[in-house]
């Protein structure tokens, strides 16, 4: 199963993404909001975990 993080804080994202790995999981991660958004449509994933406090995106998501 592919992850796909976004989590703009350097060591929760760090510890989240090691999380993941242990659990045998692939993890890809980004820290800004708006990178996370274009690679979302291009990153193949199962899963994804958006950071709640997306800097300028702090509203209900909009999927495509």
């Amino acid at each position: 199963m592919k992850i796909f993080l976004l989590e703009v804080d350097f060591k929760q994202s760090s510890e989240i993404k090691q999380f993941i790995i242990e659990k045998e999981f692939e993890c890809d991660s980004v820290k800004v909001g708006n990178q996370f958004l274009r690679q979302f449509r291009i990153f193949p994933c199962h899963l994804f975990i958006p950071d709640i406090n997306m800097p300028g995106r702090n509203q209900k998501p909009q999927l495509c």
